[in-house]
């Protein structure tokens, strides 16, 4: 699993690295198959291994003819291979963008988050807990916006 996942992540950084990632309906090197099958192995191998420096990392052992600089391009493009991965499994892409936006380590933290908040969102009993969230930061802003208004004064 480790030759397979190192052997992976040198194909994806350099050739992405030297400016050949897939664009639009190409992907003459398979980049999208391969970065989803790393994603699997991390995943459901339960590998808590960090996914953006294993990508820098990477870049850094290829030739200095690959842009070092590319790092958060691929680790963009690796999650929009786990945002498909995702949606086909039907997990909500609120709770995918949710879990994104906390930008876990690891694809297994990842996975466990989105896993634990689209089983809590699909919960009938989460309904409620999830409306009155919303009023109370609905409340909130609004004192926030009058404490603001009043020290101005």
């Amino acid at each position: 699993m480790c030759v397979a996942i190192a052997d992976k992540l040198d194909t994806i950084t350099g050739i992405y690295g030297i400016g050949q990632g897939p664009t639009g309906s190409k992907d003459p090197y398979a980049l999208r198959r391969m970065a989803l099958g790393l994603l699997r192995m991390m995943v459901e191998g339960e590998l808590k291994l960090d996914l953006k420096v294993l990508i820098t990392h990477s870049l850094e052992l290829h030739a200095s003819e690959v842009d070092r600089g590319s790092a958060d391009d691929i680790y963009k493009f690796m999650m929009d291979r786990l945002r498909a991965y995702y949606k086909e499994k039907k997990v909500s892409g609120k709770a995918f963008e949710a879990v994104l936006a906390v930008s876990p380590e690891s694809p297994y933290d990842f996975h466990l988050r989105v896993e634990a908040l689209n089983n809590f969102s699909q919960d009938k009993a989460s309904e409620s807990l999830i409306e009155a969230n919303k009023r109370i930061a609905n409340i909130l802003k609004t004192v926030l916006f009058h404490l603001k208004l009043t020290s101005l004064y």
